[in-house]
Order: structure tokens, then sequence, then C-alpha cells
């Protein structure tokens, strides 16, 4: 707290924050203008490669769905984003902070969006994480995104707090019901849900399964077809 006015020395930071998201021009970066960012050097033969692959069109392919993201609570002043179809490219980053400590996440809120970053993904991995959200959420100037993990409890937690997207492993919550449980409630508030798909996604039987490698996967994969070429061999 601020010794002589009693408020949140953040407050100014997050005030400051607002003011110059909303001074932004439509199609201009979103940068502040007292960064200098040089463009790294790139080969023209790279760039012209880049541009031919760029502009080939592929009808097979399917258009993403733009999807508008903004935190649901009533209370909060973020900007909302729109991200898929032909919109381009959001920057997006990720916090350090413990999200239960909501003044220093926001602080690091705060700082990448006046670094350009137009959504913040925060973690949400227990009770304390979740009572921190709304706070988050409330004064944040940008989107934010719930990392869930495990406990389909959070998501919905998160979800009341009006995050605007969920980024879910469906594979690690192991409960297909507890999964609708939370799709179901995401549908009612309108929040999107971005699927998890790496190793941390994947069901505990699967894991188990095909080991945590593709060549672990691969030798066993060898090793099978070896041991069935073998017992052909053995029966013929």
């Amino acid at each position: 707290m601020h010794p002589i006015t009693d408020r949140p020395v953040i407050t100014d930071q997050r005030e400051n924050t607002i003011k110059h998201i909303a001074s932004r021009e439509p199609g201009k970066p979103p940068f502040p203008p007292t960064l200098s960012r040089k463009r790294p050097a790139v080969n023209p033969a790279a760039r012209l490669r880049f541009r031919a692959k760029e502009n080939h069109h592929d009808s097979s392919a399917r258009q993403s769905k733009p999807v508008f993201l903004k935190n649901k609570s009533g209370e909060s002043d973020s900007k909302g984003v729109w991200i898929g179809g032909d919109h381009p490219v959001a920057v997006q980053s990720m916090t350090t902070t413990d999200t239960a400590d909501y003044e220093k996440t926001l602080e690091q809120v705060y700082g990448l969006a006046m670094e350009g970053c137009e959504i913040v993904r925060v973690t949400c991995q227990d009770p304390r994480d979740a009572a921190g959200l709304p706070h988050i959420v409330k004064r944040s100037p940008v989107p934010i995104v719930a990392d869930i993990h495990f406990d389909h409890r959070m998501a919905l937690a998160a979800l009341d707090a009006g995050v605007a997207k969920l980024r879910l492993n469906p594979g690690n919550i192991t409960d297909p019901a507890k999964t609708r449980e939370v799709v179901k409630l995401a549908i009612e508030r309108g929040t999107p849900i971005r699927i998890g798909v790496n190793m941390g996604s994947l069901a505990r039987d699967l894991e188990e399964k095909l080991g945590h490698t593709p060549r672990r996967w691969s030798s066993r994969r060898c090793a099978t077809s070896t041991s069935s070429k073998t017992s052909a061999t053995r029966t013929s």
C-alpha cells in the first residue's frame, strides 16, 4: 500500500497500462513506441520461400473459426482480442508467479501488456490459485487464460471467475464425466477451451503403454514386429 494515498502501488501501473492499450490505433503494432525492436536479418531466399508458402492456397485445409476472447467478469475492463480465422496472430505469454499471490501476478500481467502482449495465461492448480483468479480477471487489462491440469474443479472455479479461455488437458483429468461437466459449463458461459495436446495431456494408461519418447515407442513397435516375424517363421 502507498504510505500516503493508502492505495495499492500497483494501481498506477494498471492505469497506465490500460491507457496505453486503449490508445493503440487499429492495425498498428501493439508495442509501445518507446521500445526499439530491431528486426533480425533474414536471408532473402528464405523470405521468398516463406512468402511462396504463405501464398499457397490449400483447398483441403480447414480454416480456423474466429473466436473473440474477453474476460467474462462484469467488473473487468480488459480489452477483447480476436484469434483465428483471418485475424492476425495475437501475442500471448504466461506468468511465472504463484497465481495465489494475485498482486505479484498482476504486476507481471501489466508488464507483459506494456510490452505488447495481448493474452496472458496463468496456472490454476489448487484452491489457492482459484481464489486468486477473480482478483486477476477483474483487474487485468488483457484476456486471461486459465491453465488447468488434473483437477476439473479448478476448471469450474476458473469459469466462475470469468476467465476468457481455458487451457485443458482432458487426458490427465482421466474421468470423461468430469470433462463433460467442464465442457457443459464452458458452453453455458460462452468460454472457449484450448485442448492441450502434448506429453502432459496423455492419459495414464497411454503413458504406461507407449512410454515417454517416440524412440521408446518406435523400439517397442520394432520389437513387436520382429517377434511376430519370428513366430511366423517358426510356424511356417
